[in-house]
């Protein structure tokens, strides 16, 4: 009798944005139907946690739960299933593979009508998005002509867009239509609007329906989260949600973007870019201010070179210490853009004792650079760089697939002269940008790793000799080596205000990634989070430690992202994996020129001084070009 008043109770919970309260019924109701071995309820108890996921824009839960789901239930059995996996695929941008997915897995004729309708609009997103306008267009219309029709009239509008037809797209979303559509499908059509307006040059209009569909998106963000707030106040290792990225789409706000920059408001348009991504970051703090951006782009020498990453284009913008704004748009979205990443990784990473490919990874930089930051943005940066000083400091807000791009590899000097140092951010993470670390702070580390196996073996040998390099610029820190980095050691450290160098493994496990301590144990990224490592500086030697699982709007969470939330000031990680001996000759690199600024080092500097002395040191690219600082120097 229990099963299905845990269920419907978890539904109404859902329905009132309770979602703490529809977890824990959702929850019993799942673990209650593996006992009796009821399948029926179990599935519809994972559906439930799968809706709640989507909602919260947690997309490494929304995975996990559906391999639940399909553990025991296939796509022939259940439209749910097959629906769910189809939707990832499609947002995942792998058009044709979602609409050949459920294209096998059709509801029959007999099937409800919901799931039908469902059936159409995901294949037709999904031929829409492989160009098949045709194919598209047939799916849609079905949908359309079912009760109510919502989804359908949005399905067809986007269509009218996608193939350049404002004007019916116009006429599909005619004010008495939407006004009889649900709360989001009127945030859905007022983003459609805008871009309608917007592409018919009437920017007064599409910025008013494009505003209109964001704050929609952050009443109802706070409508959901509302009831979470406590839950949330602690840094969590993973999304606790992307509002922006999963209910409205990062394209609208590029489009809402690119029209404040063509109204003459550019300032307006890096305001929106920071403030609506990353949002967990400053999560209680409210929105950014012009006030706040133009405080950060001030304190660096060469200000903020930021981006805004949608489906179709993406924009690129430099607020410059003095408070100018270039803004320029980039003909590459999300997918191309996330595809010149990979091919400039995977450069990086074989460019290593060959020519040719070093000259084409050399030409790949050049392109990425001559793309990424365009003519208007290039100038403003040359422009800068003019009265900025010997090893100026550039903040770079690194957004979308960006974020995993090896930016540091890119010919800077060519834009900003010699010993461009980069700070990097996944978005502002408060108001203030707070005053640097003081030479002092970093005088004594804890310097920590080399974990030992449970039969004493060293998992990590280079450890010992990059702890001791380290060890040897600042005698005065403390080191805690082999059996002697415990669980209980970390712990303190990271509970601790001192400056950090961790050299360990940081493995996956279970789709978790876990940190390796003495004697064979591990430590999960949200116990590490909830110790909130507040430390001024953290030398993070990990393999992948700047690695974590993206989520749109919100960006990588992993190792970095619970030091940062924890309120790490700076944060050094890797890009990917990198050998022993050049982690040890970066991090003593890095000490001694952190050591050698005086009162007022920079990490930044000091970071690209260790990956400078990597390269002149015959160090591959793929190896000094994975180190990254992340952090407010």
């Amino acid at each position: 009798p229990p099963l299905e008043p845990l269920w419907l109770m978890g539904r109404c919970a859902t329905l009132r944005s309770d979602h703490l309260g529809a977890t824990r019924c959702f929850e019993r109701c799942e673990q209650l139907a593996r006992e009796l071995r009821r399948d029926d309820y179990r599935e519809l108890a994972l559906q439930g946690r799968v809706r709640l996921a989507q909602l919260e824009g947690d997309a490494p839960r929304e995975r996990a739960l559906l391999e639940q789901l399909a553990s025991f239930r296939t796509p022939e059995e259940s439209w749910s299933v097959a629906r769910d996996w189809g939707a990832r695929l499609l947002a995942e941008d792998h058009g044709a593979q979602a609409a050949q997915f459920l294209e096998r897995y059709e509801p029959g004729e007999d099937a409800h009508a919901a799931d039908r309708e469902e059936w159409n609009l995901l294949v037709g997103s999904a031929r829409l998005r492989s160009g098949e306008l045709s194919a598209a267009r047939e799916h849609f219309e079905r949908v359309s002509e079912t009760e109510g029709g919502e989804l359908g009239v949005l399905a067809l509008a986007s269509l009218a867009l996608y193939e350049q037809r404002e004007s019916e797209a116009l006429a599909l979303l005619e004010p008495e239509r939407v006004a009889r559509f649900s709360p989001r499908g009127a945030a859905r059509a007022e983003a459609l609007l805008g871009e309608a307006y917007a592409r018919s040059g009437e920017l007064g209009l599409a910025r008013e329906h494009l505003q209109a569909a964001l704050d929609s998106a952050l009443e109802w963000e706070q409508r959901s989260f509302g009831a979470r707030s406590a839950e949330l106040e602690a840094p969590t290792a993973r999304a606790a949600g992307s509002v922006i990225g999963e209910r409205l789409g990062l394209h609208s706000v590029a489009l809402l973007a690119d029209v404040l920059a063509r109204s003459g408001e550019p300032l307006e348009a890096v305001r929106v870019i920071e403030d609506t991504q990353s949002r967990s970051l400053r999560r209680g703090e409210g929105a950014l201010t012009r006030e706040a951006v133009l405080e950060w782009a001030g304190a660096y020498e060469l200000g903020l070179l930021t981006w805004v990453v949608g489906a179709d284009f993406s924009l690129a913008a430099h607020l410059a210490p003095d408070g100018q704004v270039s803004v320029a748009r980039i003909p590459r979205g999300r997918r191309a853009l996330a595809d010149a990443v990979r091919r400039l990784r995977e450069a990086l990473l074989g460019a290593a004792g060959d020519d040719g490919a070093r000259e084409r990874c050399e030409r790949l930089a050049n392109g990425f650079l001559a793309e990424f930051a365009p003519g208007p943005v290039a100038e403003s940066l040359r422009r800068s760089a003019r009265s900025a000083g010997n090893a100026p400091r550039l903040l770079l807000g690194l957004h979308g697939p960006l974020e995993g791009a090896p930016l540091e590899a890119l010919p800077w000097n060519n834009l900003c002269g010699e010993g461009v140092a980069l700070a990097t951010l996944a978005g502002l993470p408060s108001a203030r940008v707070g005053a640097r670390v003081g030479a002092r702070e970093l005088e004594r580390w804890a310097l920590l790793g080399g974990p030992l196996d449970r039969a004493g073996g060293e998992r990590l040998p280079g450890a010992r000799f990059e702890l001791a390099a380290a060890l040897e610029v600042r005698p005065q820190s403390r080191l805690e080596l082999g059996a002697a980095f415990g669980r209980a050691a970390l712990e303190s450290a990271l509970r601790g205000r001192e400056p950090l160098h961790l050299a360990t493994h940081l493995v996956e496990q279970a789709g978790e990634w876990r940190l390796e301590v003495s004697p064979g144990e591990q430590l999960s990224l949200a116990e590490i989070a909830a110790l909130r490592p507040a430390a001024p500086l953290a030398v993070l030697s990990t393999c992948s430690s700047g690695d974590g699982a993206f989520v749109d709007a919100e960006g990588l969470f992993g190792l970095a992202r619970a030091f940062l939330a924890g309120g790490s000031r700076n944060v050094v990680v890797t890009l990917w994996p990198v050998e022993d001996a050049a982690a040890a000759h970066f991090g003593a690199a890095f000490h001694r020129a952190l050591a050698a600024q005086g009162e007022h080092p920079s990490p930044a500097r000091a970071c690209a001084a260790a990956r400078q002395e990597l390269r002149r040191a015959g160090f591959a690219s793929s190896e000094w070009a994975a180190f990254r600082l992340l952090g407010r120097d």
